[in-house]
């Protein structure tokens, strides 16, 4: 059967997206955008067909195509809340986050009871990125999902067997992104498959995506390595009840592809948010958030969480590869003459305000350059409008580099980028995590301003971890002195140059043993509090 064609395309949903997950996994690209394309033409209100399409029109660069077929589609009688979400999304892609939030409100006025969910999950998923939003903003946004997410998940109550006193408290960590992600890496890091006799670890891989040298390597640390994509919501919520979890740890949230239903429906006694997702989830099926006391201070963070917050001691992340990193260089301004500045994070960071600064760095310093490392400017379109936008902001587009990397396959590779750059300037309210920590680790110090909510103080917590406190700013005028002074010393950065590595690595943030310890720890005493009531925990799982 040619499934390219659409007359051999079946009315049925479940059958469209089987086939087209089969077609992805032969390889042939080709075919299966003819036939994705197809689909969606024939089912344009159906969510999942529309993602899987518009999804892979974005993983191949072609934002351009994108953005007109929808725009078409939106200006058609067939337009509705399907076609502008998925709409919002190709332009938060893109790295518009105005645009994109514009379109996610006129998504939300179009939205049924079908289609609410994908709209109220987007704009879960993204309300941490908002500059205007305050932490009270964001929690109400989040904690409205959460009970919508709630109140329309259908569940029973879960059974809590008997444990045997010696008995190894049995650990479950749920992802879709065990594989080229910075959560693969994060994961790795923090657990490992020895001592047996107290923990063991289930790993459960939820992602549609091709597994990676990373993937291989957490399977290593696993006791029991779990593939659930292929398995319904229902199906993946018995198979982890089936194992008989104690403690299952989300790294994904909100955060696609995962799938935050598995969690509504309790399938482990003590349920954990950990990582992957900057701040409260603002879910009631989660019991407690893993985190410390720089990114969540006691106080605000608390009354802003529908979790219960463990702080750990020394920082809530750790970033140890398994791959050899590339050399530290020397500072590129012993070479330039000028100071460089970078950033390497998702451009849906880079806010006005956030332009506006660099702009005024750039400005103080008129020698001085910008490098900003994304795939997504390796697409012409993209990259266009990108280059339009930042010189509306103010910036001297003649001393800006727009460098994608998407060629590099080798794993750790990437990391040279920080090679080319002095100091890297943190975006805000929605800091970097990864791109906090690899430029650490590569030598390069990170400016960043300190917010009031977890994603806006996850880099002061990293920077402090190396003892770099000077470089963290408490207002926008702190910030650009910090840059500016800094931009300026040259025996300064050198000297951090030639340190920060062995600090990275010595620090809790590099030192996989210290965090291991640590992680064990919290899991002892989290375990140690568990609610072991039955009527107290069906209270808990949505009826």
């Amino acid at each position: 059967m040619d499934y390219g064609a659409t007359d051999d395309i079946s009315p049925q949903a479940p059958e469209i997206l089987a086939r087209l997950e089969q077609l992805k996994r032969d390889g042939n690209l080709v075919k299966f955008e003819n036939a994705a394309h197809d689909a969606w033409q024939t089912h344009p209100d159906h969510f999942d067909i529309a993602v899987v399409y518009f999804q892979h029109l974005k993983q191949t660069d072609q934002y351009a195509k994108a953005e007109k077929l929808l725009q078409n589609h939106i200006a058609s009688p067939q337009a509705n809340a399907t076609s502008l979400i998925i709409y919002a999304d190709i332009l938060m892609q893109m790295g518009l986050f105005d645009e994109s939030w514009n379109v996610l409100a006129k998504a939300k006025a179009h939205a049924g009871a079908e289609d609410l969910q994908p709209v109220r999950q987007f704009e879960a998923a993204h309300a941490q990125y908002h500059p205007q939003l305050n932490e009270a903003e964001v929690f109400g946004i989040l904690q409205a999902h959460g009970e919508w997410l709630t109140q329309n998940v259908t569940s029973r109550n879960l059974e809590i067997s008997e444990r045997k006193p010696d008995q190894p408290i049995r650990v479950g960590l749920y992802s879709p992104h065990f594989n080229r992600h910075p959560t693969a890496i994060f994961a790795y890091s923090s657990f490992d498959s020895e001592n047996a006799a107290e923990f063991e670890w289930y790993f459960y891989h939820d992602s549609p995506n091709p597994d990676s040298a990373m993937t291989h390597e957490n399977r290593k640390r696993a006791h029991q390595w779990r593939p659930i994509r292929h398995l319904s919501i229902d199906q993946a919520v018995q198979q982890i009840r089936d194992d008989r979890i104690d403690m299952l740890i989300d790294l994904c949230g909100f955060l696609t592809p995962g799938r935050p239903e598995i969690m509504v429906q309790r399938v482990a006694p003590v349920q954990i948010s950990w990582q992957g997702w900057p701040g409260t989830t603002g879910l009631r099926c989660y019991d407690w958030r893993l985190t410390d006391a720089i990114a969540d201070p006691p106080g605000n963070a608390d009354t802003f969480s529908t979790e219960k917050l463990y702080r750990l001691p020394h920082g809530h992340h750790c970033y140890v590869s398994p791959f050899e990193y590339p050399p530290v260089s020397v500072p590129p301004m012993m070479q330039n003459g000028y100071v460089t500045f970078g950033s390497a994070n998702n451009l849906i960071k880079y806010s006005s305000t956030v332009l506006e600064t660099w702009a005024e760095i750039l400005h103080r310093l008129p020698h001085s350059r910008l490098r900003l490392r994304r795939d997504n400017f390796s697409d012409p379109y993209c990259r266009e409008r990108h280059i339009r936008r930042f010189e509306h902001y103010g910036l001297p587009m003649e001393r800006v580099d727009l460098m994608a990397f998407s060629s590099i396959k080798k794993v750790n590779l990437h990391l040279d980028f920080y090679n080319l750059i002095d100091i890297a300037l943190d975006p805000f309210p929605y800091n970097g995590m990864t791109t906090t920590a690899e430029p650490l680790l590569m030598g390069v110090p990170v400016v960043a301003l300190r917010g009031e909510r977890h994603s806006s103080r996850v880099s002061a917590s990293m920077i402090t971890r190396v003892g770099l406190t000077n470089w963290i700013a408490d207002s926008l005028p702190d910030y650009i002195d910090i840059a500016c002074s800094q931009g300026t010393d040259l025996d300064g950065l050198f000297d951090v140059r030639e340190t920060l590595r062995d600090t990275f690595l010595q620090s809790p943030l590099g030192h996989e043993q210290t965090f291991q310890a640590d992680m064990k720890t919290a899991l002892r005493e989290i375990w140690g509090q568990r609610d072991i009531d039955p009527a107290q925990r069906a209270q808990k799982s949505p009826a």
